[in-house]
This record gives C-alpha cells, structure tokens and sequence, in this order.
C-alpha cells in the first residue's frame, strides 16, 4: 500500500514528505511499477546495500536470493532513471569480496549509466553502528590493519562522502570525544527537524535515537 502510505504522510504533514533516497529493494525486485512511480514523486537516486557478494549478502540478509535482489533493483532503477548508490557496509566478510564487487559496479557500468542521467555514481563503504542487530556481528569489526587492504581511492571516496575519517581506532576517537577541540562523532547529525516515525506496527519512535524498544514513546 505504498502509494496510499505516501498520500497520507503528505496529508499528516502538509507538505510533500521528505526523500532520504531509501526505498524497499525487496519491492523493487518484485514490482515493476515501484520504481517508475518513485520516479514520478521525485525520486532522482536510491542507496542499495552490500555486504559482500552472494553468499555474504544472503548470510546477511538472511534469506537467499537478497543478492540477486540488489542487483535487479539496481537495473530497474537506472530503467526508470533513478542513480543508485551503493552503500558497502565494512565488515571482514566483505573484505574478501570487495574486488568482486568493485569489479561488478564496473562490470555493470554504473558510472557511465549515472552519469547518462545527470549525476554522479555513488560508492562509499562504512563500518555497521554498534547498536541494535549490529551488536551481534561485532565480532566480524575489522580492525584499523584489516582497512589496509581496502583500495586507498575507496577509502578517501568513503571519507567525502560520510564527511569524517573512516577506519579511527577507539583510542583516537575516546581522544577526541574528551577533548574540548571537537564534538562527538555521529554517523548521522541532528536532525535538522525533529518528527516521528511510525513502524507497521503503529509503534512511535522520535528521529533523534534508533528504532529499539527503549526509545519506544508509545503506539498509535
């Protein structure tokens, strides 16, 4: 019920909702209307997610066939000109595969194909947020020397893109976070307009935080 979910956040909010450039990759697998009509409410770029290739991304995904799911979401994007982004997410499964994939993105000339639409192919690669579900892979974290074996133009490219150092040991970031010179790291900001978000389950969640049952403020 996409289309009627989007109506009625824009009638809740009184203004047409704001794109983060997400959109389901199950759905844009399975139905081929999803991403012309993303298109047509504005939609000019969508971010995929990578783990690794296929054994890596359906161990991730849980589910066979996530893999083949990204990359046929990627084709019905550029189909209906919308540039997707790939988000790496660094872990030391996917260190193994990450010329795989590299080759892959090169394979599928994704930067000649964004750029036929007007902008640029994006690639960045980031370690997963020690919260929620991710506190379970923290055992596969790689370490500052497993970065090395990363490509040095991926590593600069990831750090324009996040707009802050990729790799930082935890003693350096303590350093900094004590300091009176910087403030605390974040992935993500403030948000610059604070709201709420609403899950299927009609659970109430504030932007500021993560999607876990102590931030919970309540259900609709």
């Amino acid at each position: 019920n996409y289309r009627r979910l989007y109506e009625l956040e824009r009638e809740l909010n009184g203004r047409p909702p704001s794109r983060f450039e997400l959109l389901s990759i199950w759905r844009l697998a399975r139905d081929e209307d999803y991403a012309p009509w993303a298109r047509e409410v504005g939609t000019t770029a969508c971010q995929i997610t990578f783990f690794g290739l296929e054994e890596s991304q359906d161990w991730f995904y849980r589910r066979r066939g996530a893999f083949r799911d990204a990359l046929l979401a990627t084709e019905r994007l550029l189909e209906a000109g919308i540039r997707p982004r790939w988000q790496l997410f660094l872990t030391t499964r996917l260190l193994p595969d990450l010329d795989g994939l590299l080759s892959l993105a090169d394979h599928l000339r994704l930067r000649e194909r964004s750029a036929a639409l007007g902008g640029e192919f994006q690639l960045f690669m980031h370690t997963p947020g020690p919260d929620g579900e991710a506190m379970k892979i923290e055992h596969l974290r790689p370490t500052v020397e497993d970065l090395a074996q990363a490509p040095k133009w991926l590593i600069e490219q990831s750090e324009r893109y996040l707009g802050h150092p990729l790799g930082a040991s935890e003693a350096e970031l303590a350093g900094s976070m004590l300091s009176d010179e910087t403030t605390v790291p974040s992935a993500y900001g403030y948000p610059e307009r604070l709201g709420f978000y609403v899950t299927a389950d009609e659970d109430v969640f504030s932007n500021v935080g993560e999607l876990a049952p102590w931030w919970r403020l309540g259900n609709l």
